[in-house]
């Protein structure tokens, strides 16, 4: 039972993102983490000498990785590789970090709350 729980999803609107066809809202979704793509994210932004998280890294990263278009049959990521529906594009990192920082936080925070990593996050920083 605890192997077949689908991945949880949760529809977000982001102001000023708008479908260009409809200029209606863009149907996002932000669709929790695995477990093994959360840690593979903590671990890439954590520099080990320093026990410290690259946040811009962190907050990109959580966005790239977890937010869908709901209007796609197959909830692809919004910003995927060419190549692959379902892996995020690090070279889309530093135009996502140009756009409205409070617009990028709302995602990253609800989508960090949904994966869990507020807890993983937290309990890090305790142990540094």
């Amino acid at each position: 039972m605890i192997f077949s729980t689908p991945l949880q999803e949760k529809p977000v609107t982001i102001d000023g993102w708008n479908d260009p066809a409809t200029g209606a809202p863009a149907n996002l979704i932000i669709r929790e983490l695995t477990g093994a793509a959360g840690s593979e994210l903590l671990t890439s932004c954590t520099d080990v000498s320093t026990k410290s998280v690259d946040q811009e890294a962190l907050v990109a990263g959580i966005v790239l990785a977890t937010l869908r278009n709901a209007d796609d049959p197959n909830k692809s990521l919004v910003f995927a590789l060419a190549t692959d529906p379902n892996a995020y594009d690090p070279a889309l990192r530093d135009p996502l970090m140009a756009t409205g920082l409070g617009r990028i936080m709302e995602v990253a925070q609800a989508s960090i709350k949904l994966s869990g990593l507020d807890e993983a996050a937290a309990k890090d920083t305790k142990n540094a």
